[in-house]
């Protein structure tokens, strides 16, 4: 998973990046919760101080803010359906839906659970990207949650992702894919010393098509046909890139064994 230093880094930096448009929340404490400092959470950055650029969408309905990640809190507004939304980081708050503890700050004390957000459709064009690779490679620009396959400087083709949540960070930097799978078994007791308290989790997961690892802590490209359609473009898995079921068979047929992915925010 990432550095923990290097994720204080990135969060510092975007806080730099918004500091006087946009004021930070700081959240109060929930009933029988006591925080230690201004988060209490585990958090990761939705904004790129490098490339100017932050997470958008809409809200999927008609949907409460809170004051915190958790429905513990009071409301502290409302979101009308389709509504315009900025997320500044994302927060392991309470577990509404299995697996799911993701929520969103919104900023002036506005959080919302992930589930009630959509990402904005993809663009016509790719996220900016740094120097381009030779050959076939992945962008995974994990601030929008976009996937780009290139043929060298050639944007072939975009994809919406779930990368890993706060506490699961997809590690950041140049991969190459390791070892592929075409029909796998995923099981939480697999990643024993990694994410919060290095405990790992709890699932098994059958028929997990077109597994493509690129780090040598199990990260993946990989089918997530347990997540809704409408909720890719949001970071809530354990460290990989999950993809539609189509989606990732066309990464599967384009990609190979030694291919460069490219993660960044």
């Amino acid at each position: 998973m990432i550095n923990r230093s290097l994720l204080g880094c990135l969060l510092l930096a975007g806080a730099m990046w918004l500091s006087g448009a946009v004021a930070w929340a700081e959240p109060i404490t929930p009933p029988g919760v006591k925080t230690t400092d201004r988060a209490g959470y585990e958090s990761m950055p939705a904004v790129s101080a490098n490339l100017g650029i932050g997470w958008a969408g809409l809200a999927a309905g008609d949907a409460n803010l809170r004051q915190g990640p958790s429905t513990d809190y009071p409301v502290s507004g409302q979101l009308q359906a389709g509504e315009p939304v900025k997320v500044l980081r994302w927060i392991n708050g309470q577990e509404v839906e299995t697996q799911n503890p993701v929520w969103a700050d919104l900023g002036s004390g506005r959080y919302i659970y992930s589930s009630n957000l959509r990402s904005n459709p993809l663009p016509t064009l790719p996220p900016a990207i740094g120097t381009p690779l030779r050959g076939r490679w992945l962008d995974v620009n994990l601030t929008l949650q976009i996937m780009t396959a290139y043929e060298g400087a050639t944007p072939v083709h975009l994809f919406l992702v779930s990368s890993g949540r706060p506490g699961w960070v997809t590690p950041v930097g140049t991969y190459p894919v390791m070892r592929r799978v075409q029909n796998e078994t995923m099981d939480g007791g697999t990643l024993i010393g990694q994410g919060p308290g290095g405990a790992g989790d709890t699932y098994h997961i059958t028929d997990v098509l077109w597994t493509q690892y690129f780090s040598p802590l199990g990260d993946a490209i990989h089918t997530n046909y347990w997540k809704g359609s409408d909720q890719f473009g949001i970071p809530t898995s354990h460290g990989c890139l999950g993809m539609l079921e189509a989606d990732a068979h066309w990464i599967w047929n384009f990609a190979s064994v030694g291919t460069p992915i490219v993660t960044h925010f």
